[in-house]
C-alpha cells in the first residue's frame, strides 16, 4: 500500500516513561521562550523537509523504489530524533501556546506527535485536547489527532482527515467516517474546510452513498 506524506507514518521508537503535565508547571518568568522558539523551528524544518522531497523522488522514481523507501527511513530517523526534544519540551513546560512560542511552534508540537508513533499519540492527547480548550492548540490540529488515534486504534474517524489508498486499486479513499452525513457540521466546528473540498486535494470524488458501502464494509468485519 501507497504511503502518503502527512498522512500514516511509522516509527520505531519508544516513547519517554515520565508524565506528560497539561498545565505550563514553571514559571514564564523562568523560561526562555526565544531558545524554544528557535529550537522548535529547526525540529519543523526537520520534520517538513524531507517530506517535501518525496512528490520529486516518487515523480522521478517511483513510490516503490529503493530511493523513495532510504528517504522514509531518514524520515523515520528524523521523527524518533524529533519526538525525543517535544517529549522533553511538553514533559517540562506543559503545551505552550502561541503566545509563548508563536503559531509555527506551536504547529510543530503538533506535527511531532502527529508523525510520532501510537503509544506517544495516545499519551499526548489528552494533553492537547486540553490545551485546545485553555486555547493553546488549535481545534483543527487537534481533530487530526483525534482522526489519526482513531484511526490507528482501528476505529472509525471523526472529522474525515485520514486518506489511505486501496491494496486492490491503488487509488485513495477517506478512511471510514463515523455519522459521516454530518462530518461537515463537526468539521466546520473546528475550522476545517468539507469534506468534498479535502477530498478533491486527494483527487478524490467525495460520493456519501459509496462512502457508506465502504463503513458497511468496514463494519463486517470488525
Amino acid at each position: 500500500m501507497r504511503k502518503l506524506p502527512f498522512i500514516i507514518v511509522l516509527v520505531s521508537i519508544i516513547s519517554s516513561c515520565s508524565e506528560p503535565q497539561n498545565t505550563h508547571n514553571i514559571s514564564e518568568d523562568s523560561i526562555d521562550y526565544t531558545e524554544l522558539k528557535d529550537q522548535l523551528d529547526s525540529i519543523y524544518q526537520n520534520d517538513q523537509k524531507y517530506r517535501l522531497e518525496l512528490d520529486e523522488l516518487e515523480s522521478k522514481y517511483s513510490w516503490d523504489s529503493d530511493e523513495v523507501q532510504a528517504q522514509w527511513e531518514l524520515i523515520h530517523l528524523k521523527d524518533s530524533l524529533n519526538l525525543i526534544q517535544v517529549e522533553k519540551i511538553i514533559n517540562q513546560y506543559g503545551w505552550l501556546g502561541e503566545k509563548e512560542i508563536g503559531s509555527k511552534g506551536n504547529s510543530t508540537l503538533f506535527l511531532v506527535i502527529q508523525h510520532a508513533p501510537i503509544e506517544s499519540q495516545k499519551k499526548y492527547l489528552p494533553i492537547m485536547r486540553t490545551a485546545a480548550m485553555n486555547g493553546d492548540a488549535i481545534p483543527s490540529d487537534l481533530a487530526l489527532l483525534e482522526d489519526r488515534v482513531a484511526m490507528r486504534n482501528g476505529n472509525k474517524q471523526i472529522y474525515g482527515s485520514q486518506i489511505l489508498f486501496d491494496e486492490e486499486s491503488g487509488q485513495p479513499y477517506v478512511y471510514p467516517i463515523i455519522e459521516p452525513d454530518s462530518v461537515n457540521i463537526r468539521r466546520a466546528k473546528v475550522g476545517l474546510g468539507t469534506i468534498e473540498e479535502y477530498a478533491q486535494i486527494f483527487e478524490i470524488v467525495w460520493d456519501l452513498n459509496e462512502h457508506k458501502k465502504r463503513i458497511k464494509a468496514f463494519d463486517s468485519i470488525k
